[in-house]
């Protein structure tokens, strides 16, 4: 089977002393596609250094919300002039994060606002962070799509990928009728996490994507390690027992909805 890791900071500095043995590990995983998200200039850049030594790596740039946090110039400028090389696919990651960061609301909002701006200019979907903040990251995202060109038409198709998904299932409903897309990951496989099951085992198969967030967030079964890549399979196969669907179907098109946003049309 085949896997897109839609999530998975290899830019992040523990992977420096391995990084070919941990791509290897992910091939041999299944998994052939992989998008590196940057959350400040630096790891914009080297999300796009990545993309282009690796032909199956794709890279995504922005702005995390918590860089608000340093009262450091915010490279919007430069942002907008990474966005257009040929393997950035997409803009993030960017959001709202009240959980590390609740007292620069007003500021995270403006940033957000202005990296949208920056999405609809490229014509490229988002990846969306979201911690403690759900409504607020819905309302600004939904008045933004509401406020599309025609001309986009890309980001009508599916204006995006909200990152370890925090909502509800009405909220996830809501968002689908935009296209929107959810990633799930690591944390599926851990017991107390009833909402998150609850959204995953009835969200139509359309609207999943599969993620890491590698180092961050492993699986159950590597609680304590840095999470790779090749975990995913862990991830597909408890969604698998979730929603009680035949693995090769349902791997399949979850496969083809990451594909279908960030490569091409069609994988096949």
């Amino acid at each position: 089977m085949n896997f897109f890791d839609t999530h998975c900071h290899l830019n992040h500095s523990s992977f420096q002393p391995d990084l070919d043995e941990v791509l290897q590990r992910a091939f041999d995983s299944g998994v052939t596609n992989i998008l590196v998200p940057g959350w400040d200039l630096d790891s914009s850049q080297a999300a796009v250094d990545l993309a282009e030594k690796y032909p199956q790596i794709v890279a995504a740039v922005g702005i995390h919300p918590t860089e608000i946090m340093f009262g450091r110039a915010l490279p919007l400028h430069e942002i907008r002039e990474l966005c257009k090389h040929p393997k950035v696919v997409a803009i993030g990651e960017i959001g709202l994060d009240y959980h590390h960061d609740p007292d620069h609301v007003q500021d995270q909002q403006s940033l957000l606002v202005e990296l949208l701006e920056i999405a609809t200019e490229a014509d490229k979907p988002v990846i969306l962070h979201s911690r403690e903040s759900m409504n607020d990251v819905k309302q600004i995202i939904l008045e933004w799509v509401n406020h599309l060109p025609l001309t986009t038409f890309k980001l009508l198709k599916c204006p995006g990928i909200f990152h370890a998904f925090e909502g509800n299932l009405h909220d996830a409903m809501e968002l689908i009728q935009y296209g929107f897309r959810f990633g799930v990951g690591g944390p599926l496989t851990y017991k107390n996490v009833s909402l998150k099951k609850e959204v995953f085992s009835t969200l139509p198969v359309q609207n999943i994507c599969l993620e890491t967030d590698a180092p961050y967030l492993s699986p159950a079964k590597h609680r304590g390690e840095r999470n790779e890549p090749s975990f995913i399979p862990i991830v597909a196969d408890t969604l698998s027992r979730l929603r009680d669907e035949i693995s090769d179907a349902l791997y399949n098109q979850i496969f083809e909805n990451s594909y279908r946003i960030f490569i091409k049309e069609k994988a096949s």
